[in-house]
């Protein structure tokens, strides 16, 4: 009997040592696949890491351009922007080599675009315009879209286009759901406005009708890498974004404005006049002579006046003055830069705003010392006291 025992004994410790070895080895397996992971995983937050700081060196360059084009400009005593400025050039901010990485940027001009923001009853026909060439929606859904943008943003509960005693939510949620423009926004819906100022172009989609497709441009037809669609800009852009902007501080720039948004606005001036699509046209071959045009080293239109020469009226023109702020220069730009490392690639994006900063310098005066940069300010040779120190401040960052 204890024999027997013995044997029934030995067989059971030789499976629970089996068993044991099993386990052991599939909790070392399980242990190293979880080390394998972590060491990928801290490889690859390494490599974004890298590649994001990349990408802060491309903003870096671009933000040097930007100040460098403003020295420039004021040795030149003009203050115009053109897309010949040196932020424009695409093929020289393109995969430049950054120690085992490389960067690419691109910057675009926010003057070129309209601030919604400035929208009022007299610069609404704009929208109306876009949106007839952009859309199918009826007359009245056009003009509804547009007021609904400003009433969403001023200060008032007044709904502008209501033809009874409604305020802005019971009229646009009542308009939005009989023209069924309310999308895929619930059958709870209403128009709650902001009544404050936009800050992202995103915001334009808590307007009815303003889908992302229309906003955005159709994904299947369009670029939707933030460079690629930048470079693959043609000026057949059927996407709001390429036209409309927010805090530009209200002014457009007649140099770097697109030909579709000038006819627009044009359009918009003097909707009962003529097509003006061929003055848009000879106003786009007018600046470009203007950039071969050297006139002591300036180049580009450098006041909005000069549209006289290709027959546009007085009056015209004040209008483009007063409601659109149009003028020949750039204060706001968006800074897009992607940062690539080992196969990982990182983009941000960076809303600044440019201003020249002037102030006279006395060498012998201690208290201007320790106040300003002195290496990155310019001077001019008629006044070498006069210090020019371009200030450019970064309102927000984002990643697309």
């Amino acid at each position: 009997m204890i024999r027997v025992y013995y044997k029934k004994q030995s067989g059971a410790v030789l499976i629970l040592s089996l068993w044991l070895v099993i386990v052991l080895s599939m909790m070392a397996y399980s242990l190293t696949y979880e080390l394998r992971i972590g060491l990928r995983m801290t490889s690859q937050a390494k490599r974004k890491l890298q590649a994001t700081a990349i990408a802060r060196a491309g903003m870096a360059h671009a933000v040097n351009d930007l100040k460098n084009q403003r020295l420039l400009n004021a040795s030149l005593n003009s203050y115009a922007n053109t897309l010949e400025d040196i932020w424009a050039n695409h093929d020289e901010h393109t995969e430049l080599e950054f120690g085992e990485g490389n960067y690419t940027f691109r910057i675009v001009d926010e003057n070129s675009k309209l601030d919604v923001n400035s929208l009022n009853p007299q610069s609404v026909g704009v929208i109306e315009y876009l949106l007839e060439e952009f859309t199918r929606y009826d007359d009245e859904d056009i003009q509804n879209i547009g007021f609904a943008i400003i009433d969403y943003i001023d200060g008032d509960m007044e709904a502008t286009t209501a033809l009874e005693e409604l305020d802005e939510i019971e009229n646009y949620t009542e308009w939005a759901f009989k023209s069924r423009l309310t999308g895929n926004m619930g059958m709870d819906w209403i128009f709650r406005p902001k009544n404050d100022e936009l800050i992202l172009i995103d915001e334009l989609l808590e307007i009815p009708g303003i889908t992302p497709e229309l906003l955005y441009g159709n994904p299947g037809e369009m670029e939707m890498d933030p460079i690629a669609r930048i470079d693959s800009d043609d000026g057949d852009s059927e996407a709001l974004i390429d036209f409309l902007t927010t805090r530009n501080g209200h002014r457009m720039n007649i140099n770097t404005c697109s030909i579709r948004l000038l006819e627009a606005i044009l359009t918009s001036v003097d909707p009962m006049g003529p097509d003006y699509s061929s003055m848009a046209e000879e106003i786009e071959d007018f600046r470009e002579e203007r950039l071969d045009f050297e006139n002591d080293g300036t180049r580009g239109i450098l006041q909005i006046n000069e549209l006289v020469e290709v027959g546009v009226p007085e009056d015209i023109i004040t209008e483009l003055q007063q409601t659109f702020q149009m003028g020949s220069n750039s204060h706001y730009f968006t800074v897009v830069s992607r940062g690539t490392f080992e196969g990982i690639r990182k983009t941000l994006c960076a809303r600044v705003n440019v201003e020249m900063e002037q102030y006279d310098f006395d060498p012998d005066d201690d208290t201007t010392l320790g106040h300003r940069d002195l290496k990155s300010a310019g001077f001019l040779e008629n006044r070498p006291n006069l210090k020019i120190d371009p200030s450019i401040r970064v309102e927000y960052m984002w990643e697309p």
